[in-house]
């Protein structure tokens, strides 16, 4: 289009003299293209915003390999040490046809628990690593109420899968752990070097640990040749809530 015929017809469009029509069609023309850049506008403030959105409420997930285990007053990051530590448990331990239970409580380095093994219970405390047995109304120091109690030692087990690739879902992780770590952590003398592997399992909460399940069978057994099924049961409680305590010492 030459200028002339330019000029003429935006003098018809917007001049003194407007044609109607004309005017009609580029005002419809100014405003659907100004409605056009608008629609666009939104659509991509709209795209952007739901990215974003995405991007925020996407969670990256945390693979159990890389969870540090530990266990805080609320067991939720996993950690035994520190002067935080509060909690009420109960341990089964069950071999060749014969149970240990083990009902107690830990508030940071101190713990008391009572025994029950064939219908008889005895009271005990850890303080310092010594074991207290309760008699006449205080404790004194003993020895170990049993052999095998060494095993619930929770800070020891969560340590020794720091390292092992776990097998998880939406409650539990597992993990397979030979009988060669096992004797590297409690420091037992292995009788049958077959370094077969042993089950540990967490069991989960709301996020929060709350039991331990061990299957040492293939371990025991290689330290005493004799055991032949080994495990034990451990839940948490009261977590954080457990009250304090005093441990009279004669």
């Amino acid at each position: 289009m030459k200028n002339s015929e330019f000029k003429e017809l935006l003098k018809k469009c917007f001049g003194k003299e407007k044609n109607d029509r004309y005017h009609a069609i580029a005002m419809l023309t100014i405003y659907g293209f100004f409605l056009f850049i608008l629609i666009a506008f939104i659509r991509i403030s709209g795209s952007n915003n739901n990215l974003e959105q995405n991007l925020s409420n996407t969670e990256t997930p945390s693979p159990t390999a890389t969870i540090t285990p530990s266990i805080s007053p609320d067991l939720e990051n996993y950690t035994v040490s520190g002067n935080d530590i509060n909690y009420s448990y109960s341990y089964t331990i069950s071999y060749n046809g014969t149970s240990e239970v083990y009902l107690g409580k830990k508030v940071n380095n101190k713990e008391k628990f009572t025994f029950i093994k064939d219908g008889i219970s005895t009271n005990y405390a850890i303080l310092d690593d010594y074991y207290l047995v309760f008699e006449n109304g205080t404790y004194h120091i003993t020895d170990h109420p049993s052999q095998f109690f060494k095993y619930c030692d929770v800070e020891k087990i969560l340590l020794m899968i720091e390292n092992e690739i776990p097998i998880e879902n939406s409650e539990t992780v597992k993990y397979n752990v030979s009988n060669l770590n096992l004797s590297s952590i409690f420091q037992d003398v292995l009788l049958i070097d077959d370094n077969q592997n042993n089950l540990i399992q967490l069991s989960f909460f709301d996020n929060n640990l709350k039991g331990i399940d061990l299957d040492f069978s293939h371990y025991i057994s290689s330290i005493d040749g004799k055991t032949e099924n080994f495990t034990i049961h451990m839940e948490f409680a009261d977590i954080g809530t457990t009250e304090d305590f005093e441990i009279p010492i004669s």
